[in-house]
C-alpha cells in the first residue's frame, strides 16, 4: 500500500515550483482532479484527509467563516491609467479621425457605456436639442433616456454624421 501521508508535503513542494511558472485559474483547474482523485481515496477507506482541500464557508464564525483552500483565489484588478497617461490623452486623441473624437466626446459627455456608445445611429443624435437619444435596448436597466451633450460637440458632431 502506498503511504499517501508521506507526499503530501511533495505534494506542496510541487505546487509551489508549478506556482512560479503557471496562472493562478490554471492551478486551480489542475487541482481539481488531484482533489478528486484524493476525495475517492477517502470513500475507498485508504485515506483519513484529504491534503488538497477544498475552500470551506462555515456560517456564524468569525470573520466571515472563510476557511482557505490550497491556492487563494486571484483576481485581477483593473488597469488605472498613471498621472502622465491622463495628461497625454487629449494629445493622442487629437491625431485620431473625426469620428473617433466624437466617440470620445460623445462617451465622456453623455456618460455612455462601451455598448451604447457602438450602439448608436445618427438618427439618435439632435443637433438643434444638443441631445442624444439612447434606445432602450442598448442600455443596460432598459430604459431610453434622453442626455445633453456640450456645445463644443455640437459642430464635430454635426461633421462626423455628414461623413
Amino acid at each position: 500500500m502506498v503511504d499517501f501521508a508521506a507526499e503530501s508535503s511533495g505534494c506542496e513542494r510541487g505546487l509551489d515550483r508549478l506556482a512560479s511558472d503557471l496562472a493562478n485559474t490554471t492551478i486551480q483547474q489542475r487541482l481539481v482532479p488531484v482533489r478528486l482523485f484524493y476525495d475517492f481515496l477517502m470513500e475507498d477507506g485508504q485515506r483519513d484527509s484529504n491534503p488538497v482541500g477544498r475552500g470551506r464557508y462555515t456560517p456564524g464564525r468569525r470573520r466571515g467563516g472563510h476557511e482557505r483552500g490550497l491556492v487563494p483565489r486571484l483576481t485581477k484588478l483593473p488597469w488605472i491609467p498613471t498621472e502622465q497617461q491622463w495628461m497625454d490623452a487629449p494629445a493622442v486623441a487629437a491625431e485620431e479621425p473625426i469620428r473617433n473624437r466624437v466617440m470620445l466626446a460623445l462617451a465622456y459627455d453623455a456618460a455612455l457605456r462601451r455598448e451604447e456608445l457602438c450602439s448608436l445611429r445618427t438618427d439618435d443624435l439632435d443637433p438643434t436639442h444638443r441631445t442624444l437619444r439612447v434606445r432602450a435596448e442598448t442600455t443596460k436597466n432598459r430604459l431610453e433616456r434622453v442626455v445633453p451633450y456640450s456645445a463644443r460637440l455640437g459642430e464635430p458632431s454635426k461633421e462626423a454624421v455628414s461623413q
